[in-house]
């Protein structure tokens, strides 16, 4: 069973005769960039306690997408960087 958003979508291109919004593919960079931009500016909370996110967690983030940068940069196959993640 489609989402209401997808059968409102399906149900104006058939009956509207209107062209389907494309929504904008991310690279998996793209998206780690802002998931640790909002991490770090403390707009990203922690599910348990509710508050921003610890220092050291941001770090984290931060290490495994300058792990990935160096890793592509060294295989150089753009596989990591044409990754397209749907929402």
């Amino acid at each position: 069973m489609p989402l209401p958003v997808t059968l409102k979508g399906l149900l104006d291109v058939g009956i509207r005769k209107t062209q389907p919004v494309k929504q904008k593919q991310i690279t998996l960079f793209e998206y780690m960039e802002k998931f640790i931009q909002h991490s770090t500016k403390g707009t990203r909370m922690n599910t348990k306690t509710k508050k921003p996110n610890a220092k050291g967690t941001n770090k984290g983030f931060t290490t495994t997408y300058n792990r990935l940068k160096d890793f592509q940069a060294v295989s150089m196959k753009p596989c990591l960087k044409q990754t397209v993640i749907k929402k």
